[in-house]
């Protein structure tokens, strides 16, 4: 998973914190940073400049030579690119600048005109996979303004490598939690607030749940008026950057909170629903939906779906369909945020062959309560901004059933027996606080009880506590210590002595020992020259063999054997 360090930062104050450091503290407490790339550094000696004239090359058609004006200097640049002019606003690399790809600018002889610099394209900067020319930046930017500055870019990625039993952090507030209480800093929610216009959005569109269909909870918000088009480069470029990419500014926003907040959003286009309903049920066999990638999909019956008044229009948790999708025209959307079961989610997925980011999240298990409604005006907040309209009065919540929270009994000392170490209390309830367990201790008593957080669905057991408590301190702080083991004699084994015996006579007579596998595969039998009634070809059958050669239980040792000297002959 892709992280970004300007992203975290808006999460929790990580001044005087580097990437690097926060890499090696994250790793330090069992979540592995895989990668980390410094983008800053694609920027280091890119600076803006201004375009003075552009000339062709005296020996090469398709170069120009162009002058760049930079404060204080007048560069001279050979550039193979057709889409520049005298007065273009430009990013330039320096000499000494090293840009994605190990690729080192030099002072260097093109077609025998030297050239100083190179004048960058998005591409050649990391920004894009592909640009068709040289990036232009706005006419009134000042010259000699580094490049990190203008393009609002020189954050830092890291990749993490998450174990499956972490959905909570499989997103920016997730992991930025998780910094809160390594780093003993305040996490900061983002602030939100939405102008909300009548009617209520219960009065324009109906949700329900079919009893034991696999969702716990479903909200809505209801938006009219929207204008869908491009989203705007801030929300381009952070999609980019953590390797998603742009769609539309509604489409966009909902991916850019999942990858946020980490709950998994879909946006309906309202009025391509039937009669404005949204019924969660279990598909019916050989019902079909038509999903945004284009498959047609026939359902066997059971699977998760997503329905209005007539047909599915969506697989939950997995992709929506495209009969219901925003696109250009789109005026009115309904805004999902629903809790599905892990299993059942994951059952619908391998049976229809397909795995998303949304469904990655919800197999794992997603946030109920705080994570569902949160996300959801996160949401609804951004796409008034990027894509106007009027939110309707309220939230269409049905939740059939509120889950009671797990409640585990911690034993300090116990704790400190199987980590090694003594533990401060104060520090312990800190510490778990700031993952958002509530605790509840007394003075007199080791034994805490802890209560948690919906977002927490890993933790079941007060080992998973103990181990909370080991990722912050950090598995470094662990002291090493060597065990006291007491070492006994095995009392002697008349039956391993016999077998150690017959095997050291029959090695002195000349014998070797031959281990074969217990399967073989049915051209044995055809190399044996057994015929076809031969007791032997009744061997059993595996269900699950790794090959064909392995797909039969073998009835004697000599097909085995065979095999072997036949190896054996082979190499001589």
């Amino acid at each position: 998973m892709k992280i970004s360090f300007s992203l975290l930062s808006n999460f929790i104050d990580l001044t005087g914190v580097t990437p690097q450091m926060l890499a090696e503290r994250l790793t330090m407490s069992g979540m592995e940073v895989t990668g980390l790339e410094d983008q800053s550094a694609a920027f280091d000696r890119v600076v803006v400049g201004r375009i003075r004239s552009v000339a062709p090359h005296p020996n090469a058609d398709k170069l120009s030579l162009v002058e760049i004006e930079i404060p204080g200097e007048i560069l001279n640049i050979v550039c193979g690119a057709k889409n520049i002019a005298p007065g273009d606003v430009v990013p330039v690399a320096l000499e000494g600048a090293v840009l994605p790809g190990d690729f080192k600018i030099k002072r260097a002889k093109i077609r025998g005109v030297e050239s100083c610099g190179m004048i960058c394209s998005e591409k050649e900067l990391g920004l894009a996979e592909n640009s068709e020319g040289i990036m232009h930046l706005l006419k009134d930017t000042p010259l000699g303004t580094p490049a990190a500055k203008v393009l609002g870019s020189g954050d830092a990625v890291l990749e993490i490598e998450l174990t499956p039993n972490r959905p909570d952090c499989l997103s920016h507030l997730g992991l930025a939690r998780q910094i809160s209480a390594i780093l003993n800093r305040p996490l900061n929610l983002p602030r939100i607030t939405l102008a909300e216009t009548e009617p209520p959005a219960a009065q324009a569109a109906v949700v329900e749940i079919e009893p034991k269909s696999g969702c716990g909870r479903y909200c809505a918000r209801v938006m009219r008026g929207i204008h869908i088009g491009p989203s705007p480069n801030w929300l381009k470029k952070i999609l980019e950057r953590l390797g998603a990419r742009s769609i539309n500014n509604v489409v966009d926003v909902t991916n850019y909170v999942m990858l946020e907040i980490g709950h998994p959003l879909h946006a309906f286009d309202l009025t391509r629903l039937e009669n404005a309903r949204i019924l969660v049920r279990s598909a019916r066999a050989e019902e079909t939906l038509v999903t945004l990638d284009g498959q047609k999909r026939t359902f066997r019956g059971g699977e998760l779906v997503i329905a209005d008044a007539r047909r599915p229009v969506a697989l939950a948790g997995i992709m929506g369909g495209q009969d219901s999708e925003v696109k250009e025209a789109t005026t009115e959307i309904l805004l999902e945020s629903a809790w599905f079961e892990p299993a059942q989610v994951r059952k619908t997925a391998r049976s229809q062959n397909l795995s998303t980011e949304a469904s990655y999240r919800f197999e794992r298990g997603t946030d109920p309560e705080l994570g569902m409604r949160l996300a959801l005006d996160r949401a609804a907040q951004l796409i008034q901004d990027v894509a106007g309209g009027q939110l309707l009065q309220g939230v269409i919540d049905v939740y059939p059933q509120h889950p009671e929270p797990t409640r585990i009994s911690l034993d300090l000392s116990r704790a400190e027996k199987i980590l090694g170490m003594r533990l401060d209390k104060a520090d312990t309830l800190t510490a778990l606080s700031r993952l958002g367990f509530v605790t509840q201790s007394s003075e007199k008593s080791e034994l805490l009880e802890i209560c948690v957080p919906s977002h927490r669905q890993d933790v079941a057991l007060e080992e998973d506590l103990i181990e909370e408590i080991a990722q912050v301190l950090g598995f470094d702080r662990i002291p090493a210590q060597v065990p006291q083991v007491r070492l006994l004699s095995p009392s002697p084994d008349p039956r391993r002595q016999f077998q150690r015996e017959s095997r050291t006579l029959a090695a002195g007579l000349g014998l070797y020992e031959v281990i074969n596998y217990s399967f073989m595969g049915p051209n044995h039998f055809a190399r044996l020259r057994l015929p076809e009634d031969h007791p032997w070809r009744q061997c059993l059958n595996l269900k699950n063999p790794l090959n064909e050669e392995t797909s039969l239980m073998r009835p004697s040792l000599l097909p085995g054997l065979v095999e072997t000297a036949a190896l054996v002959v082979g190499h001589g």
